[in-house]
């Protein structure tokens, strides 16, 4: 069980070491590069939270999910353990919701600020300076 959670986890710690090692800062202000406007300013918030989002929220509440199944697979004979688990997985999958929630909510209300770009449920992030 404990190797299972420690290559659950270091598999995790890689994926986010990957997903954060890309290049957040917006290309601007810099040799050769234009002028920084606020603009600039949603694409580095933009991108930040679509690390957060896309990056660390789905790995963690991964493995939540898979550590909660896995003590529902192994202590199967023991209500409260099976309990636990099942609202443990339902706390996430509404967390889930929450945040996705939100971020749809940030999004709308950047576009009515004058976020420049088109409203595209599919994708948020797009933004052309």
């Amino acid at each position: 069980m404990k190797k299972i959670i420690a290559a659950i986890a270091t598999a995790a710690t890689l994926l986010a070491a990957q997903t954060a090692s890309a290049q957040i800062l917006p290309a601007c202000g810099g040799q050769g590069q234009p002028a920084c406007k606020i603009c600039h300013l949603f694409i580095l918030i933009d991108k930040i939270i679509q690390v957060v989002i896309v990056g660390f929220v789905p790995v963690i509440a991964g493995l939540v999910i898979a550590i909660a199944g896995i003590k529902m697979l192994i202590d199967r004979e023991n209500a409260e353990v099976w309990e636990k688990s099942k609202e443990i997985i339902l706390m996430v999958v509404i967390g889930l919701v929450l945040i996705y929630g939100a971020y749809a909510i940030v999004q709308a209300m950047f576009i009515a600020a004058g976020y420049p770009g088109n409203f595209n449920p599919l994708d948020f992030s797009t933004v052309d300076c």
